[in-house]
């Protein structure tokens, strides 16, 4: 019978830490079709494989380990991951649906979810307005996920010629908005 690491957090832990395949896979049988669903659930719908998939993943690579350790449940980390990797996925398409659904209909929840909405609208018309090599680089840099070391091997540049553009490309994107607003 399978060990059931919930009940030994601290062994949980300490496999996460040394990359264990056993653990991992534990956490993969354990987590997988939960995350599925919770990313149907979340709006993922065609998508909901691969968010489910990235969102492990996520775990697996860069394990949360003082989340784990403060007593956060892994449903609730998992929750986050494929939260965020769903609004990377939108936000790649050029759109944002916020889950309004999930937030009371008045109140603060519902103030901060529109609040962080417009916020939004602004950054996003503040990248159109921007030169197309500095909306590439602010995407692939930040939506994308990459770091300058992987930029700089597809655009064969220098890693601190990406940063730079990054920075230089950022300056301009707050100057937009600041104009904006």
């Amino acid at each position: 019978m399978p060990m059931n690491y919930e009940m030994y957090p601290q062994l949980f832990v300490d496999g996460l830490q040394r990359k264990d395949p056993v653990v991992h896979d534990w956490l993969v049988r354990k987590y997988r079709v939960w995350s599925i669903v919770e990313a149907r659930r979340q709006g993922a719908k065609a998508e909901s494989e691969d968010i489910a998939h990235d969102a492990l993943m996520a775990v697996l690579e860069k394990p949360p380990i003082a989340a784990i350790e403060r007593g956060i449940p892994m449903r609730a980390i998992l929750c986050v991951k494929i939260y965020d990797r769903i609004c990377i996925s939108l936000l790649k398409q050029g759109r944002f649906a916020p889950m309004v659904h999930s937030f009371p209909q008045s109140g603060p929840g519902l103030q901060t979810a529109l609040h962080h909405y417009d916020k939004y609208q602004k950054v996003r018309r503040a990248l159109d307005k921007l030169a197309t090599q500095d909306r590439e680089l602010i995407e692939e840099r930040y939506l994308g996920g990459k770091r300058a070391v992987e930029m700089a091997d597809e655009q064969t540049r220098s890693p601190a010629a990406v940063r730079g553009g990054v920075f230089r490309a950022m300056e301009r994107l707050r100057r937009v908005v600041q104009l904006a607003s």
